[in-house]
């Protein structure tokens, strides 16, 4: 079945962008010199570096946001070899349907993004917005491709629930070699998505750092980066936390399922048995039951996205609370010492 939305000037936008993408990133690169050139001259300290690195980030980044589709398509497949999905419907016509429903959100949130990034320009600017119309054109027509990988990575993340409403079934294997019961695909899955998100929460964060020491340049934008790096940071607990949580729910039940057997093993292992290969698989299973994961990424990692987030966004809200100089310079000084 032909998808109309696929065929939506911004579908076909976003296939330009993917086959020229090198193109683009020329053309983007030239155009910057050539416009800072004329604005500020050859000295390229006077150069709006705002912007210079704005769109540095943006190119640095786009592209990967298009790969998410094959990524989600690699997730599940992989999934469906290791035994660990199963289901009587067909992976080809589920995936369809989850790409579709993605598309949807994707138009959604790029819609949304392009008027958070207005809102932005109201607030720094406000009465003086209209010298400023070329660049805000610019920005917002930057910003929905950043809209459109966000709302796919949003929808992306209702992944078990799909699953659940299309009578697939994940059943984790404690005895997997990934070690995360065989989920570890879903886990890189959505630390790709939160990767990618966490880029222009990095440049956020690190502007609203440096705008203090820019001479007065860029102060009126601090106030709606701060804005906007809350947004940012919201969209990816959205995109990895959530998610996240839904299969650890599943790999919890299903570990407390199998402690039955774990009991059941552990009572046989103690009994004398002529057979040792008997008792050693004995064992075998039930270490692997009793030390099965329930998150399908280790411990490290799901620590080390906690503190990336809590301090990427800790001073903008420090601000928007009324903290103390103080204490905003305190949580700075962590920030910096985290990120160098």
């Amino acid at each position: 079945m032909s998808n109309p939305s696929a065929r939506s000037p911004l579908w076909l936008l976003e296939q330009l962008l993917r086959r020229f993408y090198l193109v683009v990133v020329v053309a983007v690169c030239l155009a910057i010199v050539v416009s800072q050139t004329a604005l500020y001259g050859a000295v390229v300290n006077s150069w709006d570096w705002l912007l210079v690195s704005g769109f540095g980030t943006w190119l640095a980044a786009v592209y990967f946001q298009f790969l998410l589709p094959e990524k989600l398509t690699e997730t599940l497949t992989r999934l469906v070899n290791r035994g660990v999905l199963t289901g009587n419907r067909d992976l080809a016509e589920f995936l369809a349907m989850l790409h579709h429903r993605a598309r949807r959100s994707a138009l959604a949130c790029s819609a949304a993004f392009a008027a958070a990034m207005l809102v932005a320009w109201a607030v720094a600017f406000r009465h003086q917005l209209g010298s400023h119309a070329l660049l805000v054109t610019l920005e917002i027509i930057a910003t929905v491709p950043v809209g459109l990988f966000v709302g796919r990575a949003v929808s992306y993340g209702l992944l078990a629930r799909r699953l659940k409403e299309e009578g697939f079934t994940l059943t984790p294997d404690p005895d997997h070699l990934d070690g995360a019961a065989g989920l570890r695909p879903v886990g890189a899955l959505y630390f790709y998505q939160s990767r990618l998100l966490a880029v222009p929460g990095a440049f956020l964060a690190t502007w609203w750092l440096l705008i203090p020491f820019s001479g007065g340049r860029y102060l009126n934008w601090r106030e709606p980066y701060a804005g906007l790096l809350l947004v940012v940071v919201a969209t990816e607990i959205l995109a990895f936390i959530l998610p996240m949580l839904s299969f650890r729910r599943l790999m919890l039940r299903r570990k407390n399922e199998l402690t039955r057997e774990a009991d059941e093993l552990s009572r046989l292992s103690v009994r004398a048995e002529p057979d040792e290969t008997v008792n050693e698989r004995r064992v075998k299973r039930y270490t692997a039951i009793e030390s099965m994961p329930t998150w399908p990424v280790d411990g490290k990692l799901r620590r080390m996205f906690g503190l990336r987030n809590a301090l990427l966004v800790a001073p903008a809200l420090a601000q928007f609370l009324g903290a103390s100089q103080a204490t905003q310079h305190l949580i700075e000084n962590l920030q910096k010492a985290l990120y160098g």
